[in-house]
This record gives C-alpha cells, sequence and structure tokens, in this order.
C-alpha cells in the first residue's frame, strides 16, 4: 500500500499543546496523545539521554524541578534565553521542538504506518512579532516537520468556527487567553471570505498568571503561620504550581476551594473562595477588558455589532470572564467551539488550504487526501488577515535625528507589499546599512530590529540625497521580504535580511541533530 502525506494543524501552547489533521470527510479531528489525552502539557524533563514530553514530565516537575522546564512559549524569541537541564542548555526552540516531536510522534503511531504525519502549520499568538514567529518556525523544523506556514491561533479559532457557517454575514469576536498569552481578534465572515478587521494582545499576559496569584496568595498565608516561604523552596514550589491551577479549575464550578501547602515538613491547608480569587485577580482581568474595549474601537466597531464570541484558551473557563462577557455584550458567550481544542482544528483546516495551494501550483506538496465533495468546501474558503505589527526603517528625520520610518504600518491587509523612497544622508557614502525594525514607535530604543540590508561598494562621488528605494513585501503567514537598490545607479542590495537575532540555518541544523539524539517519550 502506498504511502499517503498527512497535514496536520499544531497549537504550540504555553500550558497545553494539540494536534489535528482532517479527515477524508473534510472534518478536522483532534489526535490523541499515547495516554489517550486530547492535549498535552509543554512541560519538559530532561535526563542522560532522555526528554520526557506531556504529562509525566509535568508530575517530574515537582520532584526533580532543576531539570523541568514549562511556559517556554513566553520566552520563543529570545536570542540568549537558556534553560540549564541536565547539566547543558537548551535554547526555547529547542525545549519547543522536543514538544512538537512529541505531539507529532504520538499522532503518528496513531495514524498508523501507511501515512506519513511531516507538513504542518504551526499557530502562534496574534501579537507574536516577526522574530516570535520565525522561532516557532523554527522549533517545527528542529522536529523534523515541514512548516508550511504559521497561523495566528485567533484566526485559526475564527476558522474553525467559520468552517461550519460559509456563507453567513457575521461579525466574530475571538477572546483567546492563553496560558502564557492573550489576543483579542475581530473577524468577519462574508460569504466563504474569512477577514480580520483589528487585533491586539500581551504576549506576557495568560493563565499562569491567575495561577501566580493564587501561589502568592497561599504562599502568603504559609509564610504568615509558619514563617516560612515556600516560593524559595524549589520542591514546594512546584507542587504550589501544581496545586494553583488545579484551584482556579475548580473554582470555575465551585464557590470555594482549598490548596494544600507544604514546605520544610509543615502543611497547611488554605481555603479560596471564588470572590476572592477574582479580588485578588480584578487588575489582570482589567487588562484584557480595556484591549477588548480598545479592539473594537479600532475596528470601528461597538459592542452591539458582535454577532458571537467565541472564547479560546482554558483559562475563559472561569467564571469572572464569562461575567464580563455579559456586562459588556449584554449576554455571555456561547460555547460553541471546544477552547482547548478549536485553534489546532482551526490550523488543521488552514493546513489543508495551504497544501491545496502548493499542490495546484506545483510545489511538490501531495494533494489532501479528502473526498472531492468535501475538498471543495476548502477550496472555496479564502483567508484575509491583517499585520499586528508596524514595519520600517531606521531613517534621519529633517533635525537629522535617527526615527523609525513607518513602511507597512500595522493593520494592513496582508500578503502586501510597499515601496517608500529614502535618501542617502552625506555625500559620498559608500554603503548604505539599512535597519528593517518592527514597533509601533518612532523611537528605535522601543522597537525590535530583525535584521538589516547591506548596499556596498556605491561610487565614491555619490552625491548627498542620492535616492534608496526600500520594498517591504509581507507575505500571508506574516513573514517579511525586504530589498533595496540605488535606481539611478543600478545597485541593489541582497533581498535575505541578515537577522541580529534568532536561529542560523546552521544552527536549526545542529539543534535538529541535538534533538535527533535524544529518546523522547
Amino acid at each position: 500500500m502506498a504511502m499517503t502525506e498527512t497535514v496536520v494543524g499544531i497549537d504550540l501552547g504555553t500550558t497545553y499543546s494539540a494536534i489535528a489533521r482532517v479527515d477524508q470527510a473534510g472534518s478536522p479531528q483532534i489526535l490523541p496523545n499515547l495516554d489517550s489525552e486530547r492535549t498535552t502539557p509543554s512541560v519538559v524533563h530532561i535526563s542522560n539521554s532522555t526528554a520526557l514530553v506531556g504529562r509525566i514530565a509535568k508530575e517530574m516537575a515537582v520532584s526533580s524541578p532543576q531539570n523541568t522546564v514549562q511556559f517556554v512559549k513566553s520566552f520563543i524569541g529570545r536570542r540568549r534565553k537558556r534553560f540549564q537541564l541536565a547539566d547543558e542548555e537548551w535554547t526555547p526552540e529547542e525545549i519547543s521542538a522536543l514538544i512538537l516531536r512529541k505531539i507529532a510522534c504520538d499522532a503518528q503511531i496513531g495514524l498508523g504506518e501507511e501515512r506519513r504525519l511531516r507538513n504542518a502549520v504551526i499557530t502562534v499568538p496574534a501579537f507574536f512579532n516577526e522574530q516570535q514567529r520565525k522561532s516557532t518556525a523554527d522549533a517545527g523544523r528542529i522536529a523534523g516537520l515541514n512548516v508550511l506556514s504559521v497561523i495566528n491561533e485567533p484566526t485559526a479559532a475564527a476558522l474553525a468556527y467559520g468552517f461550519h457557517h460559509l456563507g453567513s454575514d457575521k461579525t466574530i469576536l475571538v477572546y483567546d487567553l492563553g496560558g502564557g498569552t492573550f489576543d483579542i481578534t475581530i473577524v468577519r465572515i462574508e460569504g466563504n471570505v474569512v477577514r480580520m478587521l483589528a487585533t491586539d494582545g500581551d504576549v506576557q499576559l495568560g493563565g499562569k498568571d491567575w495561577d501566580q496569584r493564587i501561589i502568592d496568595y497561599a504562599a502568603e498565608q504559609f509564610r504568615a503561620k509558619h514563617g516560612i516561604d515556600p516560593r524559595e523552596h524549589p520542591e514546594s514550589l512546584q507542587e504550589l504550581i501544581v496545586h494553583a491551577e488545579q484551584a482556579k479549575i475548580r473554582l470555575s464550578k465551585l464557590a470555594e476551594t482549598r490548596l494544600t501547602v507544604n514546605c520544610d515538613g509543615r502543611r497547611e491547608v488554605v481555603p479560596l473562595t471564588r470572590s476572592r480569587f477574582e479580588e485578588i485577580t480584578h487588575d489582570l482581568l482589567a487588562q484584557t477588558d480595556m484591549t477588548l474595549r480598545l479592539t473594537i474601537e479600532e475596528a470601528g466597531l461597538n459592542f452591539s455589532d458582535i454577532d458571537e464570541s467565541l472564547l479560546v484558551g482554558g483559562s475563559t473557563r472561569m467564571r469572572a470572564v464569562m461575567a464580563m462577557f455579559e456586562r459588556l455584550i449584554g449576554s455571555p458567550p456561547r460555547q460553541v467551539l471546544n477552547p482547548d481544542e478549536c485553534v489546532a482544528q482551526g490550523a488543521a483546516i488552514h493546513a489543508v488550504m495551504t497544501q491545496l495551494k502548493l499542490h495546484e501550483s506545483g510545489e511538490g506538496v501531495g494533494s489532501p487526501e479528502i473526498r472531492p465533495e468535501a475538498l471543495a468546501k476548502f477550496r472555496a474558503m479564502e483567508e484575509r488577515l491583517i499585520n499586528s505589527h508596524t514595519l520600517g526603517i531606521q531613517a534621519l528625520d529633517a533635525e537629522g535625528k535617527t526615527v523609525v520610518a513607518a513602511v507597512i504600518p500595522r493593520a494592513s491587509n496582508v500578503p502586501c507589499r510597499q515601496t517608500r523612497i529614502f535618501r542617502t544622508s552625506r555625500p559620498g557614502q559608500t554603503a548604505v546599512r539599512i535597519s528593517v525594525m518592527e514597533g509601533e514607535s518612532s523611537n528605535p530604543e522601543a522597537c525590535t530590529e530583525i535584521g538589516a540590508l547591506h548596499i556596498r561598494g556605491l561610487p565614491k562621488n555619490l552625491p548627498q540625497g542620492t535616492a534608496i528605494e526600500v520594498q517591504f513585501e509581507y507575505t500571508q503567514d506574516s513573514r517579511i521580504q525586504v530589498s533595496a537598490g540605488l535606481p539611478s545607479i543600478g545597485q541593489a542590495a541582497q533581498t535575505d535580511i541578515q537577522r541580529t537575532s534568532g536561529m542560523s540555518p546552521s544552527e536549526i541544523e545542529r539543534a535538529g541533530s541535538r534533538i535527533a539524539a535524544l529518546k523522547v517519550e
């Protein structure tokens, strides 16, 4: 029997990850792990030459916290961040690759030998910058996957919803409160088109911040009685992290719960009511409230214009989130999608759409394994996205001050291409360095340098003010391509950005070999 290639969508989450594919009937399905769980904890434990990933790694965090890492998504894209595990240093991309490898291998076993899982779409928060997106794709490549695309999590959720509501005319609000990130995205579904209207978020705010408030509350109660802070003892802290997450989950159903705190041979049971929990986390919810209002305003809408609210991420099950929506919109959001699974399912839908385009353009990707009558629906769907961050370059203003000049403003429709003319700053300039920036400020220190292009070997008699044409292209999967040249003399820059951060191709290859040498369980 010939082997068929299966494309998958992967929700690489801060606290939990999930993987899905579209079956032959054209329906997105979650692929469970070997423990028959539909989501896998994004936790990695490394000892000797073995990497434990998922539930067993989460359990090991209590007894062996020094060799266990979680919440790695919050650090991806940070060039100098390292985790010390088993006397070795590991990058966020390598740890993320281990999570991806585990869930992909488990899914492969479930699919059977007649299907090969190689091509994948991976999701990221809508407000991730370009470097974080690239690092996420790098993690997939390190794991041995062919990453077809990177897609925004709220867009994936909207696709999962829109897939079952094609032909409708609705405005959708996606409130995505994950384990470590938060996004608000307004989406319009018009016929077969899913169109983003506005997006905003915070990549450092998520469910773990609510957990941390519980941890701090319980630890202070313990310290007041015993004079010992369990947060200063690694094993006690890890146990408290587990208990805090469980308490948050219980408080979505119960009015009161209890946490057990163990430290230095002492034990304390700390009661926590839902009202007290909501009181100590009120400011966190208020941050999401403000972002929600600003995003509605940016889209040019009122709350009354929202037809449906989609809640994404397990933390949206908190009663306070439901109450906030009822207060703002007038009714609680309907649970039309599983908040833990819809992102992976939407990514699987996007994966088939991407596979179709690549196959039909002769890109060497096989045809989707979907019945023709069902495949027509994927061919008809269309995504229209916007970028979440302004892109520009460093330049001198009229006063000679270095500023960031925007080329592609935030919330531009993508894919898009924009060209701007800049000019040399002095006579006889023999080289030009074009610094590619991302961010909303004109102050370079408040933005992120993605990389740089260089034009060298210019004529020594080049006059000041010679035109430099800079062209930015923003792709469908939120990647940047930049080219530049001096049209008056026919001199061009290389089109590949020399990145000042992120992993190089050789580093990705070395990391892939390193991960492949580990036994992943």
